[in-house]
């Protein structure tokens, strides 16, 4: 195209512009900043892609926030009624509604920014919510009651355990779910402290088990039921069985350290940092490394 410029009736030359088609892909889409200081854990997304936040401002002696942004970029609400800081990520409910944790209190918000109901536990949340097959919340808690079921419209309890576990400080965990038969129903519930806990879905507590790195990072669980950690002794990947949490199997392999959480793709695939700036790909079924990538950096976690 032909751009002329234009100031007070008198043109400038013509000259020639090329205007190309803006990338696709590897954007920015949207940028949004919250009204609060802090966010210390990764946002929900909600199942229309709605992201939830949970904030902190400094505001009145401190102020926890709940935010909701649509998949545009776009604020959708402010919930003030939070407490605090988060002390563990937000999850988001089939449903929409999202819950969040501070303090001693797990706090549900509907997907208009209500909040709905508030559950007190023990001295202190230890773990995010986790949403099981039937809408039933579980979570945990410092002391007792250290494992909870609740109801998802009420808050009440339905059930709660406690074995007598430590948490020694940690804090910020994500519960997970759980098969104990390769693609079979979620049955199990795990938590851990500074150890893994885990519970059947009507609050039997089934074992507790401090094999693997339980204490620094967080089990990724297969489609087979099987539970994947660091190994605490040498940091190699470890396999933990579904039924009492014993060590099935450990890996050393190139990445020579295990230094971060584990993620689990839908193809059982593991994906873990190892030796500060390499990306690993793991194949759990044959233990074998599938690529590695070195992203010249330190990665963290």
């Amino acid at each position: 195209t032909s751009v002329v410029v234009d100031v007070g009736g008198q043109q400038s030359n013509i000259m020639p512009l090329t205007v190309t088609t803006r990338q696709a892909d590897g954007r920015v889409n949207w940028v949004f900043e919250i009204d609060s200081a802090y966010i210390y854990y990764r946002p929900a997304q909600g199942p229309d892609g709605t992201v939830d936040v949970h904030g902190y401002s400094f505001e009145y002696g401190g102020e926890g926030r709940g935010f909701a942004v649509s998949p545009a970029g776009a604020l959708l609400w402010i919930q003030k009624d939070v407490a605090w800081t988060a002390y563990v990520p937000p999850v988001a409910g089939p449903d929409g509604a999202v819950y969040v944790g501070s303090l001693s209190r797990l706090y549900r918000i509907s997907s208009a920014g209500e909040l709905e109901w508030t559950f007190q536990g023990g001295v202190k949340i230890q773990s995010s919510a986790v949403i099981g097959p039937d809408g039933t919340v579980y979570t945990g808690f410092e002391q007792a009651p250290e494992a909870v079921a609740l109801d998802p419209a009420t808050g009440a309890l339905i059930w709660s355990n406690s074995p007598g576990l430590s948490a020694f400080g940690t804090g910020g965990t994500e519960a997970r779910l759980g098969r104990s038969t390769p693609n079979g129903p979620y049955d199990r519930f795990y938590l851990w402290w500074d150890a893994l806990a885990a519970f059947s879905l009507d609050g039997d507590h089934l074992f507790t088990t401090s094999a693997g790195n339980i204490y620094e990072h967080e089990v990724a669980v297969g489609s087979d039921g099987t539970l994947y950690t660091p190994v605490w002794w040498d940091d190699d990947l470890g396999a933990l069985s579904p039924f009492d949490g014993s060590m099935l199997w450990s890996e050393d392999g190139p990445w020579n350290i295990v230094s971060s959480d584990i993620e689990i793709g839908p193809d059982d695939t593991l994906y873990f940092v190892g030796t500060g700036s390499w990306l690993e790909a793991f194949d759990p079924s044959s233990r074998t490394t599938k690529w590695r990538f070195d992203v010249g950096y330190y990665l963290r976690r």
